[in-house]
């Protein structure tokens, strides 16, 4: 099994979609994955997170965070 750093994942494809759209920002995506602001800093730190969260970090990152995260547990 890999040990993919769930919040270093999150964090790169943040960076993707803000390099696309220059407006989505921090505030942004705490909203769409309805947590405080401040919170989204700490997602970059975890290494794991409750299932529901990363759904919807998923859909608003446009990436399967739930699919990468099964593929390793099963390599």
């Amino acid at each position: 099994m890999k040990d993919t750093h769930l919040g270093k994942l999150i964090k790169e494809k943040f960076e993707e979609k803000q390099q696309v759209d220059k407006y989505f920002s921090k505030s942004t995506f705490a909203r769409q994955i309805h947590v405080h602001r401040t919170t989204v800093y700490q997602l970059f730190e975890q290494r794991s997170l409750d299932i529901e969260l990363l759904v919807r970090i998923s859909k608003a990152l446009d990436y399967n965070f739930v699919e990468e995260y099964l593929k390793d547990m099963y390599e």
